[in-house]
C-alpha cells in the first residue's frame, strides 16, 4: 500500500492478507484490523524479529487507527514475536493460542494505551518479557491478559522490565505470573488471577494457591500510587504469609474471598 487511505468517520479499516507491505498513511476514526489470512501463521512485529506476517516498525507507524489498530486476530494459533517499535495510536496485539515473547524494546507515547493478549484456554499461551526487551508507556493504560489453561505471564530475570514515564496504569491478568524485573509507574500496579471464581485462590509469599505472588517477586511491584494484588470481583480465599514491603503502598483486595 503505496497511497494514503482516509476514512474520516469511524467506520473499521480491514486487511486480510499473506504478507502485507505498508508505505502511506492509513487512517480512520475507528478501527483498522490487520491479520494474516490463516490462523496458524506466525507475525513479527517491529524491528529485529521475523514471522510469515511481518510489519516493521517503520509500517506500523502508518497505522493511525483512532479506537484502536489491532494486529493478529481472536483465533490465531501462531506463535507472535515482538520486536521494538514506537508507537502513538493504541495498539493491541492478539491471539487466540499462540505465544506472544517480546524481545524488542517498545515504547508507547503519550497517552496511547497497549494491550497484549492471548485469549485461549492451552497451556502456551503465555506473554513473555524477554530480559532483551522493555515496555515503556507514557500516560496510557499496560493491559497484559494471558489465555486460561495455565496461561502465563512472564517477565524474565535481569531485563529493564516494564515503565511508565508518566502515571499510566499497569494491569497483569493471568491464570499464573513471573515477575522477576521492574514494573514501575507513578500509576497503579494491578496483577490478578484471570478468574474472579473461588478457585483460584491467591497466595502471597507462601506458595499455597494456584494464583501466587512471592518473595522474590514482591521487590519488583513498583506503583507509585498503588499496588494491586486481587480482583475486585474475586471469590477465592487468599492466604498471606510473612512479607516485608518497603517504598511503596500495597492493596490485597477481594468481594467475598476469606
Amino acid at each position: 500500500i503505496n497511497a494514503t487511505i482516509t476514512n474520516s468517520s469511524t467506520g473499521r479499516i480491514r486487511f486480510k492478507a499473506d504478507r502485507v507491505s505498508l508505505g502511506a498513511n492509513i487512517t480512520t476514526g475507528g478501527q483498522i484490523y490487520i491479520y494474516a489470512d490463516t490462523n496458524a501463521e506466525t507475525v513479527g512485529l517491529g524491528d529485529g524479529v521475523s514471522g510469515g506476517f511481518d510489519l516493521t516498525n517503520n509500517e506500523m507507524a502508518y497505522l493511525h487507527g483512532a479506537t484502536t489498530n489491532l494486529i493478529g486476530q481472536s483465533d490465531g494459533t501462531g506463535a507472535i514475536a515482538v520486536g521494538t517499535f514506537t508507537h502513538d495510536y493504541t495498539i493491541t496485539i492478539l491471539s487466540l493460542s499462540g505465544a506472544i515473547s517480546i524481545t524488542g524494546d517498545v515504547t508507547m507515547t503519550g497517552d496511547a494505551p497497549l494491550t497484549i493478549e492471548t485469549r485461549g484456554a492451552h497451556t502456551d499461551t503465555d506473554v513473555t518479557l524477554e530480559d532483551s526487551g522493555s515496555i515503556t508507556m507514557g500516560s496510557g493504560t499496560l493491559n497484559i491478559m494471558s489465555g486460561t489453561g495455565d496461561g502465563d505471564v512472564i517477565i524474565e530475570t535481569g531485563g529493564t522490565g516494564i515503565s511508565s514515564t508518566d502515571s499510566g496504569d499497569i494491569i497483569i491478568t493471568s491464570d499464573t505470573s513471573t515477575i522477576l524485573s521492574p514494573v514501575a509507574t507513578g500509576g497503579t500496579f494491578t496483577i490478578q488471577p484471570t478468574s474472579a471464581a473461588a478457585d483460584p485462590t491467591i497466595g502471597i509469599v507462601n506458595d499455597i494457591g494456584l494464583f501466587t505472588v512471592n518473595t522474590n517477586e514482591l521487590p519488583f511491584f513498583r506503583g507509585q500510587t498503588n499496588n494491586i494484588i486481587g480482583r475486585a470481583d474475586g471469590t477465592g480465599a487468599i492466604q498471606i504469609g510473612t512479607l516485608t514491603f518497603d517504598n511503596y503502598p500495597l492493596t490485597v483486595r477481594s468481594l467475598t474471598g476469606t
